[in-house]
C-alpha cells in the first residue's frame, strides 16, 4: 500500500513520535503516549495503527495496555477487548472496533476514529 507522505506528515504533527514500521507488506503506524479522557485507565498509552484490511477490519488500532473506561450507554460504544496480538515485537492489545469509512479515510481520521471509542 502506498500511503502519501502528506498523510504521513499530517499523522505526526498531531501524534508527536511516530514511527513507522512493517511487517512484510503491511503498514503499521506507531503513536506513541496518547493522552486519553480523564474518565480512562491508564491516561497515557501507545497505539498502533494499521490502515488496512485486517480480519474483517476495515482497518486496527493496538494498544500497548488494556484500557479501562466506564460503561457507555450505547451498546455499540462499550469496549469488546479480543485478545493479544505481537507485532514489531511487541504484545499488542486488540480492540473489536469498526471504523466508519475504514480505509477512505486520512490515517489522521483513521486514528482519531479509533480513539472515539473512549469518549
Amino acid at each position: 500500500m502506498d500511503i502519501p507522505q502528506t498523510q504521513i506528515d499530517e499523522l505526526k504533527r498531531i501524534f508527536k513520535g511516530v514511527m513507522v514500521g512493517s511487517e512484510g507488506t503491511t503498514p503499521y503506524f506507531l503513536l506513541p503516549n496518547i493522552t486519553l479522557p480523564d474518565h480512562c485507565s491508564p491516561r497515557v498509552i501507545d497505539a498502533l495503527l494499521c490502515p488496512i484490511v485486517q480480519s474483517g477490519y476495515q482497518t486496527r488500532m493496538y494498544y500497548s495496555e488494556r484500557i479501562n473506561r466506564p460503561p457507555h450507554a450505547d451498546p455499540a460504544k462499550r469496549l469488546n477487548w479480543s485478545g493479544n496480538v505481537r507485532i514489531l515485537e511487541r504484545n499488542w492489545h486488540v480492540l473489536s472496533w469498526q471504523v466508519q469509512g475504514g480505509t477512505t479515510l486520512r490515517l489522521v481520521q483513521m486514528a482519531l476514529a479509533h480513539l472515539d471509542a473512549f469518549e
